[in-house]
């Protein structure tokens, strides 16, 4: 039998196809603290079980780091600005009866450290104990493949008002299909403060009337981060855009884009 894990991350898998899995987590899959130091705060993991026989969860800890081509899962502790050693679970392991739900309570205890500033983050894993079976006929034939399903729940704590995003837009690509286009534009976050802003996209054509505008997000990005948006665009005729990109954090934190592109015949 071979194993294979899926990792369900914010931004990158709708919990609606989650739902047809052993079980779900019915909490925000991204938890956001603002803290000081020595302040003590606590929240909670709601595991759902969506079988009709009981089911066991497992939960644990780890870093991560975000990368275009996707989250880097680390040990605890690894990551620079890692809070895993601030964050307490109530208990490693849960039984889920059938078609039930448990909250797994948590605490953070900010050190008495008065040199801590921006953000610190970390993730809580919840993985079921039994491998997922695989419907018949996706595996090919002579092999059992057993899948494991993993969440990844993001904590970050912000220390106070402090720290600051500093986002770039290293690269950016239009990619043209049969039906649509997609903007490809890699979001990178070098600052001390993480940001979740709405993403929003004007596209205009070379005399200036508008093409088409979209809003997405938001998007998660912690210090040391970097992200791949994927903006889908309706069909485009040849010609020369404008687009304008802009990631809205509210307040003073708003970063924008202007992009020019050719399309030929």
């Amino acid at each position: 039998m071979r194993a294979t894990k899926r990792i369900f991350f914010p931004g990158l898998v709708a919990l609606a196809s989650a739902l047809a899995q052993s079980f779900h987590i019915a909490s925000p899959l991204v938890e956001e603290f603002r803290l000081i130091p020595g302040e003590v705060a606590s929240s909670q993991v709601v595991l759902v079980n969506n079988t009709n026989a009981p089911l066991v969860v497992r939960l644990s800890q780890g870093d991560y780091r975000l990368r275009p081509e996707g989250p880097e899962f680390l040990p605890p502790g690894t990551h620079p600005r890692s809070n895993a050693s601030w964050v307490t679970l109530s208990q490693a392991e849960v039984a889920l009866p059938p078609g039930g739900q448990v909250a797994v309570s948590y605490q953070i205890r900010i050190p008495q450290d008065n040199k801590l500033s921006g953000t610190y983050f970390s993730v809580i894993f919840a993985e079921a104990a039994e491998p997922e079976p695989q419907a018949p006929g996706e595996a090919p034939v002579g092999i059992a493949i057993a899948q494991r399903l993993r969440y990844a729940v993001q904590v970050l704590v912000n220390i106070g008002n402090t720290g600051e995003p500093k986002i770039a837009f290293p690269k950016a690509r239009l990619v043209t299909g049969e039906k649509e286009a997609t903007l490809e534009v890699e979001v990178g976050n070098s600052g001390d403060r993480y940001i979740r802003p709405m993403v929003r996209l004007e596209l205009f054509r070379e005399d200036g009337s508008a093409v088409t505008s979209l809003q997405e997000g938001p998007v998660t990005l912690p210090p040391d981060s970097a992200i791949l948006l994927r903006l889908s665009l309706p069909k485009l005729a040849p010609g020369t855009y404008q687009a304008a990109l802009v990631l809205d954090g509210g307040g003073a934190f708003i970063f924008g884009k202007r992009y020019r592109f050719s399309l030929k015949e």
